[in-house]
């Protein structure tokens, strides 16, 4: 019998679902029009979380819901590089640290946003109770 993973957004996969999963959503993201463009640079506020004064509760329990799978997309990206990027093991060393540094950053900032969306609803006097 497979090993039951349950991830941190409360699901429960075999590895090989989670792999599966994670790859599909990388490959749809790529079909979406997410391109990468050498020397190209991202203006990183527009993936801040803003506003939260003005989201509802059901909005702020959805975005923790969401910077969780999110988080574990990315913390799978971390330990399966290769699978990510086909040519990974052609990469140089700082191409490397580069991509896991850039996949860290994002983490923190899920986390960060998380404890915001938290922070606000402790503000409205609600709480959080998954984790």
């Amino acid at each position: 019998m497979p090993e039951i993973l349950k991830l941190k957004t409360g699901l429960k996969y075999t590895q090989e679902k989670a792999d599966k999963d994670i790859k599909v959503s990388l490959i749809k993201g790529e079909k979406k029009g997410i391109f990468k463009k050498k020397n190209s640079i991202i203006n990183l506020q527009l993936f801040a979380n803003r506003d939260t004064e003005k989201q509802t509760v059901k909005q702020l329990v959805k975005g923790i819901g969401c910077y969780n799978k999110q988080i574990d997309k990315h913390e799978w990206k971390t330990k399966n590089p290769h699978l990510v990027y086909s040519e990974w093991d052609s990469f140089s060393e700082d191409r490397k640290n580069r991509e896991i540094r850039h996949w860290n950053d994002e983490i923190a900032a899920f986390r960060k946003n998380i404890d915001d969306n938290k922070a606000e609803l402790e503000k409205r006097g609600e709480r959080y109770e998954r984790d």
